[in-house]
């Protein structure tokens, strides 16, 4: 796929979020714009990822003001350019405080990062991984850890909870998707939109239709069942967002 690029570094998340707002303003606003916000990670690592601990909440906080003004400049500029926009937002890993963790597991936490960061030769270079911080994530039997969410809006995407529950690796697929791009048979994860596209309305609508027909309810019109969506493929607009999964305030501005 050939594509122009444009990589920009800001310095904290309110350039990060005054940045996508200026993009979303251009006439040349590119059809795809990914943005990562870092100050709740940074705080869930500092303070714990909790929803009992002060600092971690006025992040996810401030991170949602960020995002209600995004979410502001997206209604605004499709309203002005007629486009449809889908928006993502997600997060790659969950959290626990050390405080909560009983000893047996932050024991089992400690050794096993202390096993990844000498095989990652982090303490030959004076790094020492999560041992030293209030807030973790890694213990994959600790469901805290690896729950992640997946927030979504968009023409092609329904109101309602998303099943089964999404993964991290379905993210990249599903914004190929919704761009209209082929995703490779290689990659893991799955569109998540898939299901919901109007062919499959269409298809699901004349398989109904068939078992009606047959079982002897009379002729039905097609386009009177199938609930067609726009056909348009919309713009794409990618929130990665380190937040644990148990307060998705998020959704209230989507």
């Amino acid at each position: 796929m050939d594509a122009d690029v444009l990589a920009h570094e800001p310095s904290d998340d309110k350039e990060v979020s005054r940045r996508l707002r200026d993009l979303l303003e251009d006439d040349d606003c590119p059809e795809a714009i990914v943005a990562y916000f870092e100050e709740v990670d940074i705080a869930g690592h500092n303070f714990g990822f909790s929803p009992s601990t002060k600092e971690y909440i006025e992040a996810i906080d401030r991170v949602d003001a960020h995002v209600g003004k995004i979410m502001a400049a997206v209604h605004e500029r499709e309203n002005q350019h007629g486009e449809v926009w889908t928006v993502i937002c997600t997060t790659d890993h969950g959290g626990s405080c050390r405080r909560d963790m009983p000893a047996p597991m932050r024991a089992a936490f400690d050794i096993e990062e202390m096993v990844r960061c000498h095989e990652a030769r982090q303490f030959e270079k004076g790094a020492t991984g999560q041992l030293l911080l209030e807030g973790v994530h890694g213990l994959h039997h600790v469901p805290q850890h690896y729950q992640t969410f997946v927030l979504a809006r968009g023409s092609l995407v329904r109101c309602g909870e998303i099943m089964p529950h999404p993964l991290s690796v379905d993210v990249a697929p599903s914004c190929l998707g919704a761009m209209g791009v082929s995703i490779p048979e290689h990659m893991d994860g799955s569109d998540l939109f898939a299901d919901y596209s109007d062919d499959t309305e269409e298809a699901r609508a004349r398989e109904l239709l068939s078992h009606l027909d047959s079982a002897g309810n009379g002729e039905l019109n097609a386009e009177d069942v199938a609930r067609r969506a726009s056909s348009r493929r919309p713009q794409l607009l990618h929130l990665h967002l380190r937040v644990r999964s148990t307060r998705p305030r998020l959704s209230q501005r989507l």
